[in-house]
């Protein structure tokens, strides 16, 4: 009786061998081409000696002994592939000071905007602020370099007629940087001026003069030095705005600031004052 059931633990044990086989390749990952096969033989021998030694009531039988089992697959191994990643670098912004560093907090410039002319220079002027700061360092960068470049030093070079922003920026390594601009006009080259308005006035009166260049432009007041010849008959403002003193005639020159060489003039008459209808009655 217990013949048969020893030969079915026998089937049984080699029918989960083959299911622990089958499963073991169906959670194969990855299987390479080239996998070789490998062949697994189960030999299970039974002698009548051992058995009867091992069941002695049981009736004397004579077993044949049980063919070999040969199970041949192919052998899978399990790769795990990591999808590639690709490097990344992200800056994080960290400033460490050093014991008794005194950060900078801003910069400004003394002027915002100014004009030049080719050829001509002008120095920029800033200050970095608190005053104590440790590093004051800056660095100066222009927008149109054709227009006007700027030295580490801060002098501006006119190149040619345009506008161009230099820029000014802190560059202490232990504290945030900042930065202030301002805008550079260049102006066409003026080899002539000439001055258009009204040409009198009367006492006590005023009459605006201004100035054109060569090609008809109006050139600035900020670029303009005027001048009375005569003052005690009139007087003229920095803004060409002539004021008439007492009758008489007198000359009113206009000349370029930085070029004083490039002159014009125009007489300048002034009446009497006129006395209303009303102010006569008075």
């Amino acid at each position: 009786m217990r013949k048969p059931i020893v030969r079915c633990v026998a089937l049984l044990a080699t029918a989960l061998f083959l299911l622990v086989a089958l499963f073991g390749c169906r959670a194969s990952q990855y299987e390479p081409a080239d996998a070789p096969a490998v062949t697994t033989t189960i030999a299970e021998q039974y002698s009548e000696d051992e058995y009867d030694d091992e069941y002695p009531d049981e009736p004397a039988t004579t077993l044949a002994p049980p063919l070999p089992l040969t199970i041949t697959t192919t052998e899978r191994r399990t790769f795990t592939t990591a999808a590639p990643t690709r490097a990344t670098t992200t800056a994080v912004a960290t400033t460490t000071r050093p014991p008794g560093h005194v950060a900078v907090r801003g910069v400004s410039l003394q002027t915002g905007a100014f004009g030049v002319y080719p050829g001509q220079t002008r120095q920029l002027v800033w200050t970095v602020t608190p005053e104590n700061a440790s590093n004051t360092a800056v660095r100066f960068t222009s927008s149109n370099s054709s227009v006007a470049t700027v030295s580490a030093s801060g002098l501006v070079r006119a190149i040619a007629p345009g506008t161009a922003n230099i820029a000014i920026t802190t560059t202490d390594p232990h504290s945030q940087s900042v930065r202030a601009a301002l805008i550079v006009t260049v102006h066409h080259r003026i080899v002539e001026i000439s001055i258009h308005g009204t040409g009198t006035a009367a006492a006590g009166e005023t009459s605006a003069l201004g100035v054109q260049d060569d090609r008809g432009a109006t050139v600035p007041h900020s670029a303009i030095l005027w001048e009375s010849r005569n003052p005690n008959v009139a007087t003229v403002s920095a803004s060409g705005v002539v004021s008439g003193i007492a009758p008489g005639v007198t000359v009113i020159t206009a000349s370029l600031h930085d070029n004083p060489e490039i002159t014009a003039d125009v007489g300048f008459l002034v009446t009497e004052q006129l006395v209303t209808e009303q102010e006569d009655l008075l």
